[in-house]
This record gives C-alpha cells, structure tokens and sequence, in this order.
C-alpha cells in the first residue's frame, strides 16, 4: 500500500504506473486485480504535485522534486 499523499500519476507503459507521492515514489506492475506487484522506488524524494514531469523518445522520466529539482 502506498503510505504517502499521492501527488501525480505517470502511466509510463501498458504494465507499469508510477506513483508519485509528496515524499515517496511508488511503481504498479502488472494487473492489480491479478496480483500485480507493488513496489517502492525510493522513500528518498518525491514528485511535486500536478503534471510535474515528461517523458523522452528512450522512455526516461524527468520530473520535478519535492526539493526543489530537476531529476531523471
């Protein structure tokens, strides 16, 4: 279960959603309804709220912190 306030959602591919919390950022594998994975990526650093972030041509995300910076 995620434990943070949830402040964006990033549909990366068909299998994988991205959870970015104010402090935490969370990643969905899989179907949940077919026990999908749940899965921490870092407890380190969050993603600001909205549409804080992109996506390149090679699938990186780049996204906007909680603390103030620019990240991939």
């Amino acid at each position: 279960m995620v434990g943070d306030a949830i402040t964006s959602l990033i549909a990366y591919t068909d299998d994988v959603l991205i959870f970015g919390c104010d402090h935490e950022i969370w990643m969905m594998r899989g179907d949940p309804m077919a026990g999908g994975n749940l899965d921490v990526v870092t407890k380190a650093i969050g993603i600001h709220w909205g549409e804080a972030y992109d996506m390149d041509p090679f699938g990186t995300i780049y996204f906007l912190s909680n603390r103030a910076g620019i990240f991939s």
